[in-house]
Formats: C-alpha cells, sequence, structure tokens
C-alpha cells in the first residue's frame, strides 16, 4: 500500500526525458509512442492472462519490456509499477499480492496514454 501511494505521487510522464526523446526521435517519435501503446496493451493482457493462470513466470517476462520501454520514453509511473510487477513476480510472491499493482498498472498506461496524446495534439 505505501508503494502504491508513492507511485501515485510520481508525475506520469518525466517531461524533460520525454522531450529528448521527442527532439532525439525527431519523425519517428510519433510512430514509437504508437507502438508503446499498442504493445502495452498487449503486454498488459498477457500480464491479465497470467494472473488467470496463475503464472507469475509470465507475467514477470510480459512486465519487463513494458518496463523498459517506459523508462526509455519518461513514462515514469509505468516504468516503476512494472519494475514492481517484475520484482514481485521473480520473488516468487502470489497473484494475489502482484494483482492491485497490475490494476494500477493498467489505470496508469490508459493516463498515460490520455497524458500523451494530450501533450502531442495540444
Amino acid at each position: 500500500a505505501d508503494f502504491l501511494a508513492r507511485v501515485n505521487n510520481t508525475p506520469l510522464v518525466n517531461e524533460e526525458t520525454f522531450a529528448l526523446c521527442r527532439q532525439t526521435l525527431n519523425s519517428r517519435f510519433n510512430e514509437i509512442v504508437e507502438s508503446y501503446f499498442s504493445d502495452g496493451a498487449v503486454y498488459l493482457e498477457a500480464i491479465k492472462c497470467g494472473i488467470d493462470d496463475r503464472s507469475l513466470i509470465c507475467i514477470g517476462q510480459q512486465a519487463h519490456p513494458l518496463k523498459s520501454a517506459s523508462r526509455t520514453l519518461g513514462f515514469m509511473r509505468m516504468f516503476l509499477l512494472a519494475r514492481e510487477v517484475e520484482q514481485l513476480c521473480g520473488e516468487g510472491n502470489t497473484a494475489e499480492v502482484v494483482l492491485p499493482v497490475i490494476e494500477a498498472l493498467a489505470v496508469s498506461l490508459s493516463n498515460t496514454l490520455q497524458d500523451t496524446i494530450d501533450t502531442i495534439y495540444n
């Protein structure tokens, strides 16, 4: 619970990292961000399937690329949540322990998407 409270106080997006990525990737930036969100939805769905199957190994494997891509693009809340999911799975916790973090991850993906759309297109 303390972890989720701290994460909720973390900005969705690190503006400096996001701007640097945008500048570095230039014309490919929007395409890469769109891929991040479409891939993120696939990873999240696979994570949810892992819960149904009680497969913490699967959940951890799906959280890893989401963690890495989130950090690269500056999506800090997503990074922290995906990292926590990966760590909890690696420590052998039960699906019930991991579930609240996964639920927060799903909400964060949606919020990050909306925030990013607002930033890019407005």
